[in-house]
Order: C-alpha cells, then sequence, then structure tokens
C-alpha cells in the first residue's frame, strides 16, 4: 500500500509500524500536505527507491516500490502530485509490463468544470 500526504516525520514514523509489513517512509516536507508512507508485506522481499522528494522548486514526490515473488518482479509507483502543479514528468520511471503506477495526481480537467 502506498498512502499520500501521510504527514509521517521523524518524530512520529515509529506510529506508522504495522504488524507483518514493512514500513518504508518519505517524510513530511515543510508543505502541510506531504509525506508518504509505504506498507509491504513480510513475506515479499522489496526495496524503496525515492525518485523525488519536495522541495523549495518542485513539490512532486515519487517514490518507486520494487518488489519480488519468488522468480517474479513488479515495481509500485506511488505519486503525489499537489493542485496546480503542471510539470510532473514521469520519464524516468522505465515503465514496463510490470510496474503500476499509482497516486494523487491531482489531474483537473476542464470536463469537470476545473479552470486551473
Amino acid at each position: 500500500m502506498i498512502h499520500n500526504e501521510a504527514n509521517v516525520t521523524a518524530d512520529n514514523a515509529q506510529n506508522y509500524n504495522i504488524k507483518d509489513f514493512t514500513s518504508y517512509t518519505l517524510h513530511k516536507a515543510r508543505q502541510i500536505a506531504s509525506g508518504m508512507l509505504v506498507t509491504v508485506r513480510n513475506n515479499l522481499k522489496s526495496q524503496l527507491k525515492i525518485i523525488k522528494e519536495m522541495n523549495d522548486h518542485d513539490t512532486a514526490e515519487i517514490v518507486k516500490i520494487i518488489t519480488w515473488k519468488e522468480k517474479m518482479k513488479f515495481t509500485v509507483c506511488g505519486i503525489y502530485n499537489p493542485p496546480g502543479y503542471k510539470n510532473l514528468c514521469l520519464d524516468t520511471l522505465d515503465i514496463t509490463s510490470a510496474t503500476v503506477v499509482i497516486g494523487g495526481f491531482n489531474a483537473a480537467s476542464p470536463n469537470w468544470g476545473c479552470n486551473y
């Protein structure tokens, strides 16, 4: 599971430990709604890669969790794209047929009455 806008900090990260799961965190940045919590069942081998963290010039967050079950490898990319941020680039994710991309894209559309 990937939870966007989790508000995980160094001080409260221990509160997010879930039995039988490995927890990875991308700690909250300055912005109120930021940070990610990634949980993977302990019976799966996994590795977290932080692709993008929030900073002064870029407010998007992207993590990649690579998971293996027996001989099968699959990747889940978790993305948080804040409202109004229009420079999200996914070119560096190396998306294959064994990749799932999920997240909060805040992809507004004029068809839904959004004008930004």
